[in-house]
């Protein structure tokens, strides 16, 4: 299995036991724990929303603007369900201001929504993750076990080569503490950056992001906000050209909590792939336009072969009139024979008849009487 280097944004965890199988029984007990507590404080929370209204598209995602009827203090990119009527839809939270909320949905269920629920799990997504945990355990799921021991102080990280230092025209360029902190993170498996908010730990993570995968890693970088992704890839996405950016080198998968063309457009899932196969769809109007003509050609091909089978038939019934004909006239020449025998014989018999009355009158005739008499 390929190995690929992951970097969280934000997240830190604690030095448990020794072994993989412990250390993952260990985090699905504490998230078994965290889960309970989040249902013995209300479990699921419903508030009512009203005067819903189609804020725009982004990243193929519908937004939709609601006022709250009560209170809900939730953070934002918290995964939920949006009924509307008997109707269910997946939402993500976008943004949420004292009693207006934007949540983000995959359907277009029109321009006004007078009425909807949103129902928010808090557990949705511990529950994914411990499955995934068990999962991982129990063989089910292909893991890299070396990784976690690693990043829990278990196994030696080993030391990476690097050829080349990050590049320096980075603009603003980083401060000594960024730059150390990226060439140890690239000499480094496992690295851990810790600052206080507003020291630039975020866009330290895009610049080592963009370095590995120009050394032709894999990187995939998560958190716990959609809005700390997309400010890590704003660096990373600006330091790849045009070119790569339409390959689609870099993907962003979930809610961008950044309106911006570059983020949005360069690395959402589905606008890549939209960008993609708007070459795939051109070519598949081409080789429609083309079937149909071959059709049409097909289809005039049947009917010339139908035309010829017609002139195959003609030409065996003609065949065979004239063999007929060829018949017809060699009975004709036959009878033609039997007829000119016949005459012939027709003729002889006359003859023959004309001299047995010439000998009967000259009989008559020396015989005394009349030759013209019929009696003797």
């Amino acid at each position: 299995m390929e190995q690929v280097r992951l970097l969280s944004l934000g997240v830190t965890f604690p030095v448990m036991a020794e072994t993989f199988g412990q250390i993952t029984d260990e985090l699905i007990a504490a998230i078994s724990e965290e889960i309970k507590a989040i249902k013995e404080g209300g479990g699921s929370e419903r508030v009512g929303l009203h005067d819903g209204q189609l804020a725009g598209v982004v990243a193929g995602r519908f937004i939709y603007d609601f006022f709250l009827e009560s209170d809900l203090n939730v953070p934002a990119d918290s995964p939920g369900q949006l009924l509307v009527g008997d109707q269910v839809y997946d939402a993500v939270i976008i943004a949420l201001q004292g009693f207006e909320i934007s949540i983000a949905i995959r359907e277009d269920i029109g321009r006004r929504i007078p009425s909807a629920t949103l129902v928010i799990t808090p557990y949705y997504l511990l529950e994914l993750l411990q499955r995934r945990l068990e999962d991982a355990k129990n063989g089910k799921l292909r893991a890299n076990t070396a990784m976690p021991m690693r990043l829990f102080g278990r196994m030696a990280s080993n030391t990476l080569a690097l050829s080349t230092l990050p590049n320096s025209s980075e603009e603003p360029k980083p401060n000594d503490e960024q730059y150390k902190a990226v060439i140890k993170a690239m000499h480094n498996e496992v690295s851990f950056i810790w600052g206080p908010p507003g020291t630039g730990k975020t866009r330290t993570l895009g610049i080592i992001v963009r370095e590995l995968v120009h050394r032709g890693e894999r990187v995939l970088v998560t958190s716990h906000t959609n809005a700390a992704v997309d400010a890590a890839l704003k660096p990373v996405v600006r330091a790849f050209g045009k070119d790569d950016l339409e390959q689609g080198v870099v993907v962003r998968v979930g809610t961008p909590q950044l309106d911006e063309p570059e983020i949005r457009n360069n690395t959402f899932l589905e606008a890549i792939v939209e960008r993609k196969s708007a070459g795939l769809l051109i070519e598949q109007a081409t080789l429609q336009a083309k079937k149909k003509s071959l059709e049409q050609h097909r289809l005039e091909l049947l009917r010339i072969f139908a035309v010829l089978e017609q002139v195959q038939k003609a030409e065996k019934q003609l065949q065979d009139l004239q063999t007929k004909l060829h018949q017809t006239e060699e009975d004709k020449r036959g009878i033609e024979v039997v007829l000119e025998s016949q005459r012939e014989r027709i003729h002889g018999l006359r003859m023959k008849l004309q001299e047995a009355e010439k000998a009967g009158f000259l009989k008559r005739l020396f015989s005394g009487l009349n030759p013209d008499s019929d009696r003797y």
